[in-house]
């Protein structure tokens, strides 16, 4: 909590106009899908994920935009390409998002 407080004072203090929170969560799934018939089959590598992105003003202390994404999806051959291709779906998502709204 002190840490978050003094970055926050810091940012305040080099006179930022905005400052930009998000988290991001991920999640390992499995490599196996549920047929409609309920038998699995090996499939892809998959992550799930969720972001959620808030731009405060730092001078009315207002939020100005915010946005959550939840249960994205991001599929590879191997764990790590699964989870890159993940946070790369959810960053670009949230990007542009931003670029049309702010």
């Amino acid at each position: 909590m002190l840490i978050i407080l003094s970055l926050l004072l810091l940012i305040q203090s080099i006179y930022a106009d905005y400052i930009v929170f998000v988290t991001v969560d991920t999640e390992y799934i499995g490599n196996k899908i549920t047929l409609p018939d309920g038998t699995q089959k090996s499939f892809a590598e998959i992550y799930s994920g969720n972001i959620f992105v808030e731009i405060k003003d730092m001078k009315t202390q207002s939020v100005q935009l915010s946005k959550s994404y939840v249960g994205l999806k991001g599929f590879g051959r191997t764990k790590k390409e699964a989870e890159e291709n993940l946070i790369k779906k959810l960053v670009d998502t949230t990007v542009e998002f931003i670029n049309s709204n702010f």
